[in-house]
């Protein structure tokens, strides 16, 4: 970043005494031709350093103070994106929070684990690694604005023990993600947690006809899809999860969450982000 400045600064100084030089050049031929004063010039060396380095410097002066105010302007502007970006995502992790605690979830959870207790220990003592693993990860990633898909993944798997549990053969969860690809991509915490759920709450499922869901990639997206089997069609839904996730991705990288809705299926794309989406927001 600094060798860039210096190199553009070094540019504009060429630029500005080339610029220099010619009106300087062409004053003397104006003075000369309209004047008669040719004896005058021809004192001056032909460059006129005495004009022309100050106007130079005058110049890169006029252009540093620019330089700088456009600087301050962008910084902040990003400031304010960023607090912005702070305000949703603190809003998004209070929502998912709130869903995890609130007292249906806790009656579901507790009532599946009262039973394993007497049916199955060692599963009820997965049950419980699980369901505190979902709860810590939502606390300990309040203060980030994007995290590693790897974790979010791993965050996924702890909350949807939990869902399988309850629902059994009701609900299946694919996964079809490269580790690779997992450990260099980056969302807003709790983002595929917020989609499986919101396909679980506003769909039907039995083992007989059970809701699927995978994620894959599908060139610069990662794709949420699932069968469709709504709910009750007077059961309206807001969106409002989905519209706090798309306004969380236009902060980060200006770039929009896709939702779609066709052939028996509901699915929602959002942006691949890299690290220096990470490192903008987060370091």
């Amino acid at each position: 970043m600094g060798l860039k400045i210096v190199i553009i600064t070094c540019l504009h100084a060429v630029l500005g005494f080339i610029l220099v030089a010619s009106l300087n050049h062409f004053y003397r031929l104006g003075d000369v031709y309209f004047f008669g004063n040719a004896e005058v010039w021809s004192k001056n060396s032909f460059l006129n350093p005495e004009l022309t380095v100050p106007l130079t410097s005058i110049y890169l002066l006029i252009l540093a103070f620019d330089g700088y105010y456009e600087m301050q302007k962008n910084l902040q502007n990003e400031i304010l994106k960023a607090k912005e970006l702070e305000k949703e995502n603190i809003l998004a992790q209070y929502k998912a929070l709130k869903a995890q605690i609130e007292p249906h979830f806790l009656f579901n959870s507790l009532s599946v684990l009262s039973s394993l207790v007497y049916e199955d220990a060692d599963l009820s003592a997965d049950f419980i690694v699980r369901m505190s693993r979902t709860l810590r990860y939502i606390i300990e990633k309040n203060e980030f604005h994007l995290v590693k898909l790897s974790e979010e993944l791993m965050f996924l798997e702890a909350y949807f023990f939990l869902i399988k549990t309850r629902l059994d053969d009701g609900v299946f969860l694919e996964n079809r993600l490269d580790k690779s690809f997992a450990e260099n991509t980056f969302l807003p915490p709790v983002t595929l947690q917020l989609l499986v759920e919101n396909a679980i709450n506003h769909n039907k499922y039995n083992p007989e006809n059970p809701l699927r869901i995978t994620i894959s990639k599908e060139n610069d997206f990662i794709v949420v899809r699932n069968n469709l089997n709504p709910r009750d069609a007077k059961r309206l839904s807001t969106q409002t999860g989905l519209k706090n996730l798309s306004k969380r991705y236009e902060l980060v990288s200006q770039k929009r969450v896709i939702v779609n809705k066709t052939n028996g299926e509901f699915e929602v794309k959002i942006p691949v982000l890299n690290y220096s989406d990470y490192e903008r927001f987060n370091i």
